[in-house]
């Protein structure tokens, strides 16, 4: 995925997140953020289908918000980290593989 292309997905899915800011707070149990990250996931990921990358997208967006790395108005910063982080994760196949997974359970249950 190019840069260009993230740089739009991230945009567009910012504002959908930024609706689930109000919920998501560093100092959750590691339980409260495995059920914040599914109920994000399940508003957006119905609107970007199964589009893998861009499921895989929105997993790395939820989980860095979720762990605080990440503020509710996505700074350049912000940005190049979700690339990063992507880009990295991408390199793992068993990682990737596991939350691709994850994305398309998630949206088979919806």
């Amino acid at each position: 995925m190019g840069n260009n292309q993230l740089d739009d997905l991230i945009s567009s899915y910012q504002k959908t997140l930024r609706v689930q800011h109000q919920k998501i707070a560093v100092n959750h149990s590691a339980v409260e953020k495995s059920k914040i990250l599914m109920d994000a996931i399940k508003i957006v990921l119905p609107q970007i289908g199964d589009d893998p990358d861009k499921a895989f997208l929105l997993y790395v967006m939820i989980t860095l918000k979720l762990e605080g790395k990440i503020s509710q108005e996505m700074s350049d910063e912000d940005r190049q980290l979700v690339k990063i982080v992507q880009e990295s994760l991408q390199i793992d196949n068993d990682q990737k593989e596991h939350i691709l997974k994850f994305t398309q359970q998630t949206l088979g249950s919806l």
